[in-house]
């Protein structure tokens, strides 16, 4: 028995006496800990920086990098919470193009542009004079009158008119127009039906064949056939100059979309000469408006995307000002340029001048009219805040902006929604490396309870909090506490990656470390030996992982000898 104690007495420092002897190989062997960072971190690698001073330091080193909510990014949890039913990501992905739903380019639009520029009245295609009751139901349909199904509409219109007429093609278009929300394959089906039936009876060089055209290239745009959508696009601004070659707004509305779509296969050079074109229209035409302004925010975006942060700005501040001009500076979508140029200093870490704008769209944000949508904006521009803070390293500003970014995502979309268990996780992460545990455990316990709740616990992504808690409670001296969330780790990771996989190997080190903290050497030894097996077989002699391994077992072996 008092032998017993005095190797657990003399096992009691050993975390503190392998980390000053290893140094920046015990830091690499913790390498689970970069998880801290996992579905928060920057697009390039987390580094691992050695602080050699405790096994309980190690957290503490770890790069504070992490992903800008700004960027559309995938997560290890984001497939679980796709197939838990929880898409998407807040207010990142707001409206744009002319239907009001995500934009292709990465410009975020609070409002959805005109798009009546291109429609055409009833007034304009032959009805005769017994379809009085067909011409009401259509009418009514597209004047949006809530007490009219636009569906039926399109059935009386058949009924009526016959498969082939071009009222019914009216019906069949303003169908799709109601229902492609709710619908998007059989909107299309309606706008294709609407198309052949203008096509075979009015010809080509009709404005009601061009509309369609035109609709339809939307339509695949929002499902993100680029294409098809460039096709049908281009194929509708040909018929526009054809048709109406005096209306410039209409081709402007017709190349911005196709901008858009060109966007959306990151084909930003033909992205910008389709925006650029419209904007320049639009200046023929002496326009200076909020329409106008969308444009400059997607070429901002585009310009940003090759790097050309000079233009990227430049197409930024235009917008504010059109945005400000024409809808007063305290309107959201000013805020909302306000968000997308600290996007472009962020990526050229001007980061000083990317903080001056995410306050500018905050101060405006939170004096407006509360909804999700608003709530959502003021969490991504706080999360895109606490970015900037940390890559000027100050951990204490970066802290205060994330849990901002915390309460307006809970407030938004609750608990389970995955930016809000990204804000917790960023959370957790500062306080560990502060070395304030208990905080961290309080957020890791959020994370955890959404994570288990979505997906049960026997995912990667559920081992990595486990992990995280297992070295908070370590931190906190809680050696018995954080074995049982390390054991967790551990046993998921054998039954989903196996044994032989580096991840693994590192969990089992760091159950290694552990169990010699509680005075079980002969756990500690069984964990060091499988891990250091695995290390042999997948890592070089010299990785920083292996030399720990193997200095963990040099300590064991002198403890044994006493």
């Amino acid at each position: 028995m008092g032998g017993a104690q005095s190797q657990a007495s003399a096992l009691a420092p050993l975390s503190q006496r392998i980390a000053l002897v290893a140094g920046p190989a015990m830091v690499a062997a913790a390498a689970w800990h970069a998880r801290f960072a996992a579905g928060s971190g920057d697009e390039k690698e987390t580094e691992l920086q050695a602080n050699p001073t405790s096994f309980l330091s190690l957290g503490a080193s770890a790069s504070s990098g992490q992903r800008s909510l700004d960027e559309s990014h995938a997560v290890s949890w984001q497939k679980s919470f796709a197939l838990a039913g929880l898409q998407g990501v807040s207010g990142v992905d707001v409206v744009g193009g002319l239907f009001g739903d995500t934009a292709p380019s990465t410009a975020r639009r609070l409002q959805p542009r005109p798009w009546e520029e291109l429609s055409f009245s009833l007034a304009l295609q032959p009805v005769s004079s017994n379809s009085l009751p067909g011409r009401r139901a259509v009418l009514a349909a597209n004047s949006d009158e809530k007490q009219v199904n636009p569906e039926e509409a399109l059935e009386n219109a058949i009924k009526l008119f016959g498969k082939s007429h071009p009222d019914t093609a009216k019906a069949y278009y303003i169908a799709a127009r109601a229902i492609y929300r709710t619908n998007l394959d059989k909107a299309i089906q309606y706008g294709q039906a609407a198309l052949e039936i203008q096509h075979k009876v009015l010809g080509e060089d009709n404005l009601a064949t061009v509309n369609s055209r035109f609709l339809l290239g939307q339509l695949y745009a929002k499902k993100q056939q680029w294409d098809r959508a460039i096709t049908l696009l281009k194929e509708a601004l040909a018929g526009a100059k054809r048709v109406q070659p005096g209306a410039r707004i209409s081709q402007a509305a017709i190349l911005d979309d196709l901008g858009d779509a060109y966007a959306g296969k990151e084909d930003w050079d033909h992205a910008i000469e389709c925006h650029q074109a419209a904007a320049r229209l639009f200046d023929e035409l002496g326009e200076e408006n909020a329409r106008v302004g969308f444009i400059h925010e997607s070429l901002c975006s585009e310009y940003r995307r090759k790097g050309e942060f000079a233009q990227a700005v430049a197409h930024g501040v235009k917008a504010i000002a059109l945005f400000t001009a024409d809808l007063g500076k305290k309107h959201p979508q000013v805020a909302n340029a306000h968000f997308n140029i600290a996007i472009v200093y962020k990526q050229n870490k001007e980061y000083g001048k990317a903080i001056d704008h995410l306050k500018k769209a905050i101060k405006i944000f939170t004096n407006v009219e509360e909804n999700r949508r608003i709530l959502g904006d003021i969490a991504d521009c706080y999360g895109m805040l606490g970015n900037c803070y940390e890559a000027k390293d100050d951990s204490d500003e970066a802290l205060a902006a994330y849990l901002k970014m915390y309460q307006y995502n809970e407030r938004a979309h609750g608990s389970l929604h995955p930016t809000t268990v990204d804000a917790a996780q960023r959370i957790a992460r500062l306080y560990v490396d502060k070395q304030q545990y208990r905080e961290a455990i309080e957020y890791l316990e959020k994370v955890l309870a959404a994570f288990t709740t979505l997906m049960g616990d026997k995912e990667i992504s559920v081992a990595d909090v486990y992990g995280k808690l297992g070295f908070a409670h370590a931190g906190l001296g809680q050696i018995k506490a954080a074995l049982i969330y390390v054991k967790k780790d551990v046993e998921i990771r054998l039954a989903v990656q196996g044994e032989k996989h580096t991840d693994t190997a590192a969990a089992m080190f760091l159950l290694a470390v552990l169990y010699a903290d509680d005075g079980d050497i002969t756990k500690a030894r069984e964990y060091a030996l499988r891990a250091q097996k695995v290390v042999k077989k997948l890592l070089p002699a010299d990785h920083q992982l292996a030399e720990a391994c193997a200095k963990l077992l040099g300590e064991i072996d002198k403890i044994q000898a006493k």
